[in-house]
Order: C-alpha cells, then sequence, then structure tokens
C-alpha cells in the first residue's frame, strides 16, 4: 500500500475496532524507511472470490496501541471462560520488520536500535500487566537470537513464554551446537526466574528419530 491509506481499509470486513481505533493515528505502526506501514497479506477464498487480509506491524510504544490492546486482553479476560491469555506473537528483535514484510527495506523507522525495540515491548507488557494483575500470561517468543538478556527483561510481566522452534527448526533442520546451547540457556534462565517455558520442537508425526532425539 502507499503512504496515501485509502478509505477502501475501512469499508472492508475489517471494520470497527481498527478503523474506529486504530487506523487514523500513523503512530500505532511501524514503517519501513520510506515511511510505508510495514505490511504482510493473506490471500483466501470468499464463495468464488479470491481476496487479500493486510496485517500491519503495530508499534509496541504506541500509547493508543498499547491501551487498546491491553483494554482488550482486559475485555477477554473478564468475559471468556478462561484462566489467561496467550499472546501471539512477541517479537524480541526488528527482524521481523526489517526483512520479512511485504514492503521491508531494511529498516523500521521508529527505532535506531534493538535496544529500544527492546524497551518498547517491555512496556507494551508492563502496561498489559497493569490491567491484569492477576491474569496468567504466556507470549510466544518469535524472532529471538535465544540470548538470556533478550529474554529476561519481558520476565517479571509474564508467566510462561513458548520457544516454537526449539533445537529444531521448519522443514526438518536442526540448528547447530551453538544455537543449541544458547536455547538451553535461555531455558534455564527462565525457569529459574520461577516461569514455565513450553519447548516445541518440529517435525513430522512419521519421523520417529527425530522424535528420539
Amino acid at each position: 500500500r502507499p503512504r496515501d491509506w485509502s478509505s477502501d481499509v475501512c469499508s472492508s470486513d475489517l471494520a470497527g475496532d481498527f478503523c474506529s481505533a486504530l487506523h487514523g493515528d500513523e503512530q500505532n505502526f511501524l514503517h519501513n524507511g520510506k515511511g510505508e506501514r510495514l505490511y504482510s497479506t493473506l490471500n483466501y477464498q470468499e464463495g468464488n472470490a479470491t481476496r487479500t487480509r493486510y496485517y500491519y506491524l503495530m508499534n509496541p510504544a504506541a500509547p493508543a496501541w498499547r491501551s487498546y490492546i491491553a483494554q482488550r486482553a482486559q475485555d477477554n479476560a473478564s468475559s471468556l471462560p478462561y484462566s489467561g491469555l496467550f499472546l501471539d506473537n512477541v517479537d524480541l528483535t526488528l527482524r521481523r520488520g526489517t526483512d520479512m514484510e511485504r514492503n521491508s527495506d531494511g529498516k523500521v523507522a521508529e527505532y535506531s536500535s534493538a535496544r529500544d525495540y527492546s524497551s518498547a515491548v517491555v512496556g507494551y507488557l508492563q502496561e498489559m500487566r497493569r490491567l491484569l494483575p492477576t491474569t496468567t500470561i504466556w507470549a510466544n517468543l518469535t524472532e529471538s537470537n535465544y540470548e538470556p538478556a533478550e529474554i529476561l527483561p519481558l520476565i517479571p510481566y509474564l508467566d510462561g513464554v513458548m520457544n516454537e522452534y526449539f533445537v529444531t527448526q521448519e522443514e526438518g533442520r536442526t540448528v547447530g551446537p551453538n544455537r543449541w546451547a544458547t536455547q538451553m540457556t535461555q531455558a534455564d534462565s527462565v525457569t529459574a526466574a520461577g516461569k514455565s517455558y513450553l519447548a516445541v520442537a518440529q517435525g513430522t508425526k512419521s519421523d520417529v528419530n527425530r522424535m528420539r532425539f
């Protein structure tokens, strides 16, 4: 999408909260080096038509976004028959924005360093924890370097974390010894803080050797 975000975004089936609470304030979004909202797309079928959904990267430091997501989390916690929330995903680095979106160009305009981004994510979780002091909150921590220093600032505001590529990666690949060692150290640091760590190893159901490993 170009910098001039047209009104047809809010005439879609994604109208409602997005349009009334978020779309009108560019501070809520992360942007590439050209000032475009960073986004990915997903095509889906609706009857005989193929439609496209846009998924935007949100700015964890934006006050309106923090307030919105924390309030919606509080609403869900009070109205749904569950005792906790699972945040999917919480990125630990800027990698998704710099490299993985449809219009990534190596830059995220709002953040000049990984440290600044990490501080913003911590603030985002602080706001959620403030409104949900007794609710169990887990997060799938993504785009990680698997260093304990990445995770420890977030741990006070979470009850558990998930690593969805523990020791193994997509397409049956196995991580090297250095990555394995840092993942083990990360897991140890989480459990030492009294929090839970869910380690997910990827693989097919027929790969018995991988399961044994």
